[in-house]
């Protein structure tokens, strides 16, 4: 998927400046969005993110 930088951002070993497009998978979108790099990238389905969230980790491993 194609994202615009709202920041300045190393991509692939090349620097962009904000307000280029690049073109990204859905697990780079969204650690782009929470370093707040790019907007959230909704599904245009009621305003979800489009990329999946991790499950909590609900046991313990010890």
């Amino acid at each position: 998927m194609k994202v615009k930088l709202k920041a300045p951002h190393t991509h692939n070993g090349v620097a962009y400046v904000a307000g280029d497009e690049i073109e990204v998978n859905a697990s780079q979108a969204a650690w782009l969005a929470e370093m707040q790099v790019i907007d959230p990238v909704l599904d245009g389905a009621g305003g979800k993110s489009a990329a999946p969230k991790m499950p909590a980790i609900t046991e313990n491993l010890a």
